[in-house]
């Protein structure tokens, strides 16, 4: 029951980010940004870590689908974060660096923790190593076989954090620091 509430309060606050024209429009550019990206990196461990237009020639639906759930999470993320920092800088004449480094403290770690940017960075490693270290294969071949787990816990620690920004936001709605 406890995670039906936390969705439903992920749809309020949905409703209330999105109220405003420009932060749709942060979603749909952040979305389109990481969509771009993991189309291109996911299927990297198919083409021997390689990352470009090669890669399209080895995406499946699979991938397609890993790839549009997350950029939707991602984008979910980004648009709570501005919503917060920008309704704080409006409302209280903040001081922009220290915006700025609200921004990067709250926006990096579900970034980096929650995305498939680590494990990309790993099945990078992991095609490049061979020639490098001689366990790179190991490392590649525990990637490609586990890839869907990887990526479903991806996805898993996205939608925690997508809960948890919700969370924030709610509170910071809840306590007026914004201006409507």
């Amino acid at each position: 029951m406890k995670f039906l509430r936390n969705l439903w309060n992920v749809r309020d606050v949905i409703k209330i980010v999105f109220s405003k024209r420009k932060y749709i429009g942060i979603w749909i550019l952040s979305f389109i940004l990481f969509f771009t990206f993991y189309i291109f990196t996911l299927p990297a461990t198919y083409t021997g870590g390689r990352v470009g237009f090669i890669s399209i020639q080895f995406l499946t639906w699979k991938l397609a689908i890993f790839s549009l759930i997350m950029s939707i999470l991602v984008s979910l993320i980004i648009s709570f974060i501005l919503f917060m920092v920008l309704s704080f800088r409006q409302s209280g004449g903040v001081n922009k660096s220290v915006i700025t480094g609200g921004f990067l403290g709250s926006f990096l770690p579900p970034l980096l923790c929650c995305s498939p940017l680590i494990p990309s960075f790993i099945g990078i490693f992991g095609a490049v190593a061979p020639g490098v270290f001689s366990f790179g294969g190991a490392i590649q071949g525990f990637i490609a076989v586990n890839e869907d787990y990887i990526l479903s816990g991806a996805i898993l620690l996205l939608l925690f954090s997508v809960i948890k920004t919700a969370k924030s936001v709610n509170v910071f709605v809840s306590n007026k620091c914004y201006l409507d």
